[in-house]
């Protein structure tokens, strides 16, 4: 009987490290509400975001396979690790968008006002998902409930390039992200 055990602790032993080792037992997948579901998103890599030595917020980058490809859709999560108000993230992102594109201020503040009313102020542990798809509305989710849209087609590709877009202060985390590290 003992030599039983022993034998199936090896072989439960052998299959986790054979899992561990190959990545390829369990990819984690995003559930996304039926909306846009059809584009069964897994994961593609993971940062977490820092800002003077704090965890502010952990990103996970999914895709239709588990590969990102430029111009395609995809989702992006943010599970924030401390509290934030939303009017401070709509903001920072506002800012982010100014200084990363060459859009008019109008379309700016256009945009800075769409997601001043849909971030709401986050709590640690919450989640937000944004769905990009090419030159469609750019949907919001709080801990899996729809939060808005912002209904301009061009919104999302700039919205997602600050995380996306090539910056030297944030190669590393973008590069996590990306899973090219």
């Amino acid at each position: 009987m003992q030599k039983r055990f022993f034998e199936m602790r090896f072989w439960f032993l052998a299959l986790f490290l054979m899992c561990v080792g190959q990545n390829t037992c369990a990819k984690e997948v995003l559930k996304l509400p039926d909306s846009v579901a059809r584009y069964a998103m897994e994961k593609v890599g993971q940062a977490t975001f820092e800002f003077l030595f704090l965890d502010i917020y952990e990103a996970t980058l999914y895709a239709p396979k588990g590969v990102y490809t430029a111009g395609e859709p995809f989702a992006l999560k943010l599970t924030y690790k401390k509290s934030l108000k939303g009017a401070a993230i709509a903001k920072r992102s506002q800012d982010e968008m100014a200084n990363l594109s060459d859009v008019d201020g109008d379309t700016l503040k256009r945009w800075g006002d769409a997601m001043l009313e849909i971030f709401p102020n986050v709590e640690k542990g919450d989640v937000i998902v944004g769905v990009y798809q090419p030159k469609l509305p750019t949907p919001f989710y709080l801990n899996s409930q729809f939060l808005g849209q912002v209904g301009d087609p061009d919104f999302g590709q700039h919205f997602f390039d600050i995380w996306l877009k090539p910056r030297p202060q944030y190669e590393q985390f973008r590069k996590k992200l990306l899973n090219q590290l």
